[in-house]
């Protein structure tokens, strides 16, 4: 079974507004991930990861009325997690490095410095890390964390009073992320290796 990396449409739509050659590299304690306007988590370990990804895929997803795909590949376990992205023709967009040390975004199109690479990899976590870390973590900022499995489908959904503010559905080819506060959604499509 092949399972593929996650979150990085909303750069992608950015990517068409700011043009730049740039590189961040940020402590990942440094900024908090407000998954409210007034409520935030900090990033999770990488030691926390569910289970190794090694594998390709493709993204697509819409924010802000406009639509987008890409091809991603991904190797996250418990020490990393390094995303890199290409457009259709294999031309490199951005990459992605995480460690319990570092946070590191670069990219020759997207102004990294108006990007937040902590929201992208919180994402992600939301969608392959290990359950009860989730719920650690949402459960001590007032959030309610949930998770059921059903037939090979796992539904994972965070909740602030009674709102829905991302859910999260990963089967066996997909993860669908949506974020219903900042109105934006992914699909991820797992690839098999060449």
């Amino acid at each position: 079974m092949k399972f593929s990396a996650f979150c990085f449409g909303f750069f992608v739509v950015l990517c068409e507004l700011f043009c730049a050659c740039a590189a961040a590299v940020r402590s990942p304690l440094e900024s908090p991930v407000y998954v409210t306007n007034s409520n935030a988590v900090y990033l999770l370990p990488p030691s926390d990861m569910g289970f190794p990804i090694d594998a390709p895929q493709m993204i697509e997803g819409a924010y802000g009325g406009k639509k987008f795909s890409f091809e991603g590949w991904t190797v996250a376990n418990d020490s990393i997690i390094s995303i890199s992205l290409f457009n259709s023709i294999g031309a490199s967009i951005g990459s992605l490095f995480y460690s319990k040390d570092s946070l590191r975004f670069e990219s020759s199109f997207i102004d990294v410095d108006k990007i937040h690479p902590q929201y992208i990899v919180a994402d992600f976590q939301l969608c392959y890390y290990k359950k009860d870390a989730l719920q650690k973590i949402f459960s001590s900022k007032g959030f309610f964390f949930s998770e059921d499995s059903s037939l090979g489908i796992i539904h994972r959904v965070v909740l602030s009073q009674k709102d829905t503010i991302v859910s999260v559905v990963r089967s066996r080819d997909s993860t669908v992320l949506k974020n219903y506060l900042r109105g934006y959604e992914y699909r991820i499509h797992y690839r098999e290796e060449n």
